[in-house]
């Protein structure tokens, strides 16, 4: 099945082909062989050509925060033909994006506030977990719509962050 990923707001295209033996990833002209697995927190696993991907974020939620090589990115899941109907119909491919926490922890600094104007990848929120800050950005570009959390308090894995609305486009 074709996909399309934001990562970090810049669009990435790869074809997954799921089998009982084994699950390979077309991208960038190359197969990649992939395994994936569920962790006992939550969070999934993927194995690329045996480099260890984390992601978190709640199901049904096509934001997801991965860890890969100890950077925290944030990348979009979209179904191409989501996106397309999405686009016909407001004329915006896309639509509002929550941001979650990837890992329980403590706001340690809130960098924007709701009604705030942000730029995909800059960053909302800063997490303290398992004695790391983690700068939690937007995948894309818009307006805070709501802002959930303050600084010092304790947040949960998926926990609700922030909520970005995609600028207007004129």
């Amino acid at each position: 099945m074709k996909r399309e990923i934001l990562i970090e707001g810049k669009p990435f295209k790869f074809a997954l082909k799921r089998a009982s033996d084994k699950d390979s990833v077309f991208a960038d002209g190359k197969t990649h062989s992939v395994r994936f697995s569920q962790l006992p927190d939550g969070r999934r696993q993927c194995i690329v050509d045996g480099r260890v991907i984390e992601w978190s974020g709640p199901n049904g939620n096509n934001v997801r925060l991965v860890r890969s090589g100890g950077r925290l990115h944030h990348l979009q899941v979209q179904d191409p033909r989501r996106a397309r109907r999405a686009g016909l119909a407001s004329g915006v491919a896309g639509g509002t994006t929550e941001l979650v926490a990837p890992m329980p922890g403590r706001v340690v600094a809130v960098l924007k506030e709701a009604g705030q104007e942000i730029e995909a990848g800059k960053g909302i929120v800063v997490l303290e977990a398992m004695k790391m800050e983690n700068e939690l950005r937007s995948p894309i570009s818009g307006v805070v719509k709501v802002l959930k959390v303050e600084s010092g308090q304790s947040v949960e894995t998926g926990q609700l962050i922030a909520v970005v609305e995609p600028s207007k486009q004129d």
